[in-house]
């Protein structure tokens, strides 16, 4: 999914101007995100069923036509000769899309028969004539029924698909958002069209061109925003705080059937919270998820209510680390289900009973997260339930070294330990059964990643812990990172690394289309990693002399949790001194050593010591001095060739 979790720097691109004849201006073709996130990109325009061409063969209705991706859709009431028909009947497209009907025979109206519960389209509720047309932006997902009330028993039935995926920016985390109407040179755009934000976050729009303004036509309940209803010419400016969260739409009414339209989700900031319920059905008995979108801080659990029945919640995409199952079989009210987030990215969920009817939910886990940090420690303790009695770990996350052990205290009583998401083969199974004090339980992590448990009795409480085990690559001048993996997974491997300072780290391309872009690391670092997507062969090295903790991410994998942590201790890599160390004296010192003793002993012997019956004194030490030279030659000789 295309949603970004970091602020960004925008960049215009071409765009392409001719769909089926007729001009049209590509909002998506426009967006291109760099810095701290990745490109959201789609080449389309104004779609017709003649430009497709034909259906979407992955979709069950052979007679859906698939127009994903483009910006303007047309839609004829009537047909060439009079027949009562919606053509195309049934289509697919995307959040943002414009739909545009244009009448070519008399006495159609359009009535919304069947739609998301969230949505505020009202059709064309009296009958009209050819030349009439009809706009609406389609915001919401799920599946829009609608007929032509007069015509129905005859056929004239039509139904709008709208998917899930949308393209957006992200501007979460800023305070203030600005938005350009109209284009530098003139184009009938909003600029950035797509936007996510927090609630709370201040919106201004600026003039760039003229005759423009803005009608918002889906919104919350209770928003209370008007938009601008009059056009306006530059300068003119326009702001709104959004407080509500839910999904926003709006458009400029001249230049709607050109696709001049915005969106704006805002999320339901939870950060700091402990704990967040989201409520499964609406109070009325809506098919809905409220809020439908949550960001949250990762330790944060999500309890979900059920307020009516025959719900499920079924994971649709998530990042590749997460344990999450959600809830597979439908239940009733008063069920309820809860689960502790500890990778960041999205979750993109659903009820799929009704998932026709925009029942979708999503949270958002940043990557912000506070621990105690533990390393270089053999041993630690975390305390199970307060002294006076609270339900809490202490401390309840924690940054650790491979190989360190773990020691859970009982302090107070009631309390398991339930692992909720580890690595693969950690083999941690925690404490099944609920104790009292005094009880302990200890375990050595050797397999470095994010562990997160909970105290099931008390996990709706906020009785949760994280654990963040680093790969250790200290001592080390190199070390290692893979960016994604062989099966073409996004992520880091390993995620969490601790070196010494002075080392240098290698990222090297294990599969395509990832970056590598710091977002929080110390300053004066200089670090600026990569910005541009690679695929492999491509490495990138730096060497870390700043001690302090390094967080980065791929842009355009974010969503899917592929985020990595260096921490550089305040040790400088020791310099590598084995080849002084494989240096021996030993050679030398046998040969200086053994021939002296036998050169004094075995000379000695074979002198005569009767000078009569040997040569004079001086040719016996010539004698003597040519034959302990030859001697030592030799045994030297020998002793280097051994």
């Amino acid at each position: 999914m295309p949603l970004r979790l970091l602020n960004v720097t925008m960049y215009p691109v071409n765009r392409d101007t001719e769909r089926t004849g007729r001009t049209a201006t590509n909002r998506r073709g426009f967006l291109a995100l760099t810095g701290g996130t990745a490109a959201a990109l789609a080449t389309s325009g104004v779609g017709s069923a003649d430009s497709h061409g034909g259906e979407n063969g992955d979709n069950e209705n052979d007679d859906m036509v698939d127009y994903t991706g483009e910006d303007v859709v047309e839609i004829q009431v009537g047909g060439d000769d009079g027949e009562n028909l919606f053509e195309p009947a049934e289509i697919r497209i995307d959040p943002g899309t414009t739909v545009h009907w244009i009448w070519e025979s008399g006495s159609h109206d359009i009535y919304p028969d069947d739609i998301p519960s969230r949505s505020d389209w009202e059709g064309v509720d009296e009958r009209q004539e050819p030349e009439y047309e009809h706009l609406h932006t389609f915001v919401h997902p799920g599946e829009y029924d609608y007929v032509c009330t007069p015509h129905e028993d005859q056929g004239m039935v039509g139904t709008i698909k709208v998917t899930n995926d949308a393209d957006l920016v992200d501007h979460t985390g800023e305070d203030e958002v600005e938005i350009q109407v109209g284009g530098d040179d003139g184009e009938d755009i909003f600029y950035p069209d797509a936007i996510v934000v927090d609630s709370g976050t201040t919106v201004q729009w600026e003039w760039e061109s003229g005759n423009h303004n803005i009608v918002p036509t889906e919104m919350p309940d209770e928003c209370g925003w008007d938009g601008v209803d009059e056009r306006h010419e530059p300068p003119y400016d326009h702001e709104w705080t959004f407080d509500v969260p839910g999904r926003y739409g709006y458009v400029c009414t001249p230049h709607e059937d050109r696709g001049m339209t915005g969106m704006i989700f805002v999320l339901d900031d939870r950060t700091d919270e402990d704990v967040v319920e989201v409520q499964a059905g609406g109070d009325d008995g809506e098919n809905i998820f409220e809020p439908e979108m949550v960001k949250i801080d990762p330790g944060t659990t999500v309890h979900w209510e059920w307020e009516s029945g025959n719900h499920n919640l079924v994971p649709e995409e998530f990042p590749v680390r997460s344990d999450w199952e959600g809830v597979e079989d439908r239940y009733e009210p008063e069920y309820d289900h809860t689960h502790t987030f500890v990778h960041p990215g999205r979750y993109d969920y659903v009820c799929t009973p009704h998932v026709e009817d925009g029942m979708v939910g999503t949270v958002f886990v940043t990557n912000d997260y506070e621990v105690t940090d533990y390393t270089g420690e053999e041993t630690v303790q975390i305390d199970v339930g307060g002294a006076d009695g609270e339900n809490i770990f202490d401390a309840d996350a924690v940054m650790i070294d491979e190989g360190t052990t773990v020691e859970w205290v009982w302090e107070s009583g009631n309390h398991d330990i339930r692992p909720t998401e580890m690595p693969d083969e950690c083999g941690w199974e925690g404490v099944d059964e609920r104790h009292e004090p005094p009880y302990d339980h200890e375990w050595t992590f050797t397999v470095p990643g994010r562990y997160g448990y909970v105290c099931s009795p008390h996990e709706d409480q906020g009785m949760t812990g994280m654990l963040f085990v680093l790969d250790d690559q200290t001592g080390q001048e190199d070390a290692m990172v893979e960016v994604g993996d062989d099966d073409g997974e996004n992520l880091f491997v390993p995620e969490l690394v601790t070196v010494d300072s002075g080392t240098t780290v290698t990222w090297e391309w294990v599969s395509g289309n990832h970056n590598l872009v710091p977002v929080d690391i110390p300053e004066e670092c200089g670090w600026e990693g990569v910005d541009e997507r690679h695929e492999p062969p491509y490495d990138h090295d730096w060497t870390f002399e700043i001690p302090g903790e390094y967080r980065y991410v791929c842009t355009p994998h974010d969503d899917d949790g592929m985020y990595g942590t260096l921490v550089v201790t305040d040790d400088e890599v020791a310099p590598d001194e084995e080849p002084d160390e494989e240096v021996e004296d030993e050679p030398e010192e046998e040969p200086d050593d053994e021939p002296e003793e036998e050169v004094d002993d075995e000379p000695d012997e074979e002198i005569d010591d009767d000078p009569e019956d040997q040569p004079g004194f001086g040719i016996v030490a010539a004698l003597s001095s040519l034959g302990g030279a030859a001697y030592l030659l030799a045994r030297r000789s020998s002793t280097d060739e051994q």
